[in-house]
């Protein structure tokens, strides 16, 4: 159920740390290519993409969830569950405005 009406479930809000009880306290929803989780896509994530590619990083969980944004499949991320150059050109072109996921 979604006891408090705010469009998540209540198992989804549990499982995310946010409150079932209240619909002002919502599940983060992460920004696909936002790797810093700072609610933007910019420079600072296509930085963190090339190192986490040139193995310098090992990327955390939430991070490969939002960087495996390729390829794209009419306009929409289809997640291929690998990290490859194909994700950072994608973060890249994100982050100038070429597309939009």
């Amino acid at each position: 159920p979604d006891t408090d009406g705010d469009g998540y479930t209540d198992g989804e809000e549990i499982a995310a740390g946010s409150d079932p009880l209240d619909e002002n306290s919502v599940p983060f929803v992460a920004e696909l290519g936002d790797l810093n989780a700072d609610g933007m896509v910019d420079a600072a994530d296509v930085l963190i993409a090339t190192r986490i590619l040139a193995g310098s990083i090992i990327p955390t969980q939430e991070q490969f969830d939002t960087m495996d944004v390729a390829p794209l499949v009419g306009g929409v991320p289809s997640p291929d569950g690998q990290l490859n150059a194909g994700d950072l050109m994608l973060i890249q072109r994100k982050v100038l405005g070429l597309v939009s996921f």
